[in-house]
């Protein structure tokens, strides 16, 4: 009977206090006016922690904003230090070189988006015609889309996955959908319009047939187009002890499969084996480069240093272009790993011709940071020197710069930290219009179709400065000695 009487009393005392403080002078009475007040307001407490998260976010987007301006200053100072130091005139050259540097820095400000519209999910009856999950739970999340044009018929992909796509979850299991966006008539007041998918279907692929706590089936499409014909690559886990030496367990290593869509494009499904890259390592985001006229594929493995390797589909075999980094002499043991990835700039689009220029043709991609804390897109030149300065069978290509991070949606802030913002396609690229159609994803589950304007023009002003022998690379992210939020040139 005490303990009741104890637990009573703490109650009254409780809702006395919460009386107590609902107004500076209350009476303990809800009269009829304020109780109406009341409903019709929400919690102040809910409004007052939403206040104070805008207020968090507002000031940690500014602070990236500050540390970027201040490392992006330190670092024009130290690029353009090193390039003078043995000129002739140095004060002279410190002056021309920090307005080249400044003229780049402002190409990669003048990219900016145009119409921004939503990817809506794919209807009831495409998910229910997938195949059933390794858990048997509904696929009920969409990320990374990837669409192509060719000849004006434009295509698209994505990745549906269980659980949201939420990585959080124990496990995800994957699947690729394939098919054509159309327009719909909705509006809303910060996009155009919505785009539904059209003739939808899953694409299978076949992958290992093991669910651990982790990720399963394909992820991450990248479409890309070669004479005409379809193609995609895919990241997969794949069982860890199929491969010699291999101690992973659980989900295994992650390896790059290229998948062809129309038969042309290549026979089968295979994986992209490089020779001298650890088997056991994760390995993802090969962007594409198909050049005119070749019926050889190329994948940038890393963009600092640039390394390039070539794929033949009919046979699926792969060959390095350039291995600035490779240190074998005779024998070296398997478990070495010759080739350098820079961690600094992950992923990466397809790349798409820019135009010709003096030395060769420029072709561009949207990749993005590696800090999982901030990811911002940047935008990656590389120059494919004219075939008739090198043989077809060793094709040169070099680097010509990485931008600064660039604007590509005007409702999501790229240095809003709470945001994950990643470009995932280039649909297409009008060279005369300086008009990009891209596809990018927010948080892994909002998916947008997008306009980027403004690549060109600052296409045209790294290559202007590379022929002065300038390649300025501004970028951030995190690599091996690199501070959470870093500029580097190399």
């Amino acid at each position: 009977m005490t303990r009741i009487l104890v637990h009573v009393g703490f109650l009254l005392l409780f809702v006395g206090k919460l009386q107590a403080t609902s107004t500076p002078e209350d009476d303990g009475v809800c009269h009829k006016e304020e109780c109406q007040q009341q409903e019709q307001q929400p919690d102040r407490s809910l409004i007052q922690f939403r206040v104070d998260r805008k207020l968090a976010r507002d000031k940690a987007i500014a602070d990236q904003k500050h540390s970027a301006l201040q490392i992006f200053a330190h670092l024009r100072k130290n690029h353009c230090e090193a390039a003078c130091r043995n000129s002739p005139k140095p004060e002279e050259c410190t002056t021309s070189c920090r307005a080249s540097v400044d003229r780049v820095r402002l190409a990669s400000d003048n990219i900016h988006p145009g119409i921004e519209e939503m990817i809506q999910y794919p209807p009831t009856d495409v998910m229910k015609s997938l195949r059933r999950s390794a858990d048997g739970s509904p696929f009920d999340g969409m990320m990374f889309p990837s669409g192509a044009v060719f000849n004006g018929i434009s295509t698209f992909m994505a990745r549906v996955c269980t659980h949201k796509c939420i990585h959080m979850t124990p496990a995800i299991d994957s699947t690729i959908i394939i098919g054509e966006l159309e327009a719909d008539a909705s509006k809303s007041p910060t996009l155009q319009k919505n785009w539904s998918w059209k003739h939808a279907q899953e694409l299978s692929v076949s992958h290992d047939d093991f669910f651990a706590n982790g990720w399963f089936g394909p992820e991450d499409p990248r479409l890309d187009i070669i004479g005409g014909s379809r193609f995609a690559t895919v990241n997969m886990y794949v069982d860890g002890k199929k491969y010699p030496g291999c101690k992973r367990t659980g989900m295994g290593p992650r390896h790059v499969f290229f998948i062809p869509i129309d038969a042309s494009a290549g026979p089968s499904r295979c994986e992209l084996q490089l020779d001298g890259v650890d088997q056991c390592s994760w390995q993802k985001n090969f962007p594409s480069l198909v050049t005119e006229g070749s019926k050889d594929i190329f994948f940038q493995f890393s963009p600092r240093p640039l390394q390039i390797f070539r794929l033949k589909p009919a046979t699926c075999k792969t060959e390095w272009l350039d291995l600035p980094n490779d240190v074998r002499v005779g024998n070296w043991k398997s478990s070495e790993r010759p080739f350098s990835v820079d961690l600094e700039i992950h992923g990466g689009t397809r790349y798409l011709s820019g135009g010709r220029v003096q030395g060769g043709e420029i072709f561009w991609s949207l990749a993005h940071t590696g800090d999982t804390r901030l990811r911002t897109p940047v935008v990656v030149g590389v120059l494919h020197r004219h075939p008739e300065e090198v043989t077809p069978e060793k094709p040169v290509f070099q680097i010509v710069g990485i931008s600064c991070p660039v604007n590509i949606s005007a409702p999501f802030n790229m240095w809003d930290p709470t945001l994950m913002l990643m470009p995932t396609s280039l649909i297409d690229y009008d060279k005369d219009a300086d008009l990009a159609m891209i596809t990018f994803h927010v948080q892994d589950q909002k998916n947008f179709r997008s306009q980027l304007l403004g690549v060109g023009k600052w296409l045209k002003v790294i290559h202007e400065e590379f022929l002065k022998g300038m390649s300025f690379s501004c970028h951030q992210g995190q690599g091996p000695s690199a501070s959470p939020l870093s500029f580097r040139t190399f």
